[in-house]
């Protein structure tokens, strides 16, 4: 296999190009693959009784367990594999972080790869399910709002008290011109007043 773990996206793209008949060089220019790597990957599918159509309609899941084999990617790591889709749902939580997920690991497989492997085979894992999609912004054509999922923090200099504050941020996608600013809450007139301090006198978007 190549060394180098690519997409389902991309490797779903791959046999989409193959079965319409596109050449070598064709299938490169359209899908950023190296000539080695379209070689081992056709060698792959082409030995496996499922033709290029019917492999099509395989789930990521099961289109990596054949491209990529347990025993291909050391059996000993076929476990920590299994848990990467449940981490994945724990780190789209406020304040999870790999480290975190890595020490709760370490806590029930003493014997488990150390942090900086436990990384890789993440970034692997996250790589294989990557679905991508390219966005075309044109200029001043949008704005995006939103607040941050995690709240700061600002402390009185007199009394010493922490207080938890929202952070609003804005960004113009086509330039990537971000605005940001905190307030105590994300209700209408706190986001009102965040929008309208976006603008200068002159209407115009202000750099950070």
């Amino acid at each position: 296999m190549a060394n180098q773990i690519i997409s389902m996206t991309k490797l779903k793209k791959f046999l989409k190009l193959s079965l319409e008949g596109k050449s070598q060089r064709q299938i490169r220019e359209l899908t950023g693959m190296s000539r080695n790597t379209i070689i081992k990957y056709r060698e792959v599918i082409h030995k496996h009784p499922l033709s290029e159509r019917e492999l099509l309609k395989l789930s990521d899941k099961e289109l990596y367990s054949i491209v990529y084999p347990a025993s291909e990617d050391k059996p000993e790591h076929e476990m920590l594999y299994s848990l990467f889709p449940q981490m994945d749902v724990q780190l789209s939580r406020v304040g999870v972080t790999k480290l975190m997920l890595w020490e709760q690991y370490k806590e029930n497989y003493p014997d488990g790869v150390q942090y900086s492997q436990f990384c890789e085979h993440y970034r692997r894992y996250e790589k294989s399910q990557q679905i991508t999609c390219v966005l075309e912004h044109k200029a001043g054509d949008k704005m995006m709002v939103d607040y941050a999922g995690k709240k700061l923090h600002l402390t009185d200099p007199q009394s010493r008290e922490i207080r938890p504050v929202e952070f609003f941020v804005a960004i113009l996608p086509c330039s990537q011109y971000t605005y940001a600013e905190a307030s105590f809450t994300q209700q209408t007139p706190d986001f009102c007043i965040a929008l309208a301090m976006l603008y200068n006198g002159s209407g115009e978007f202000r750099r950070p």
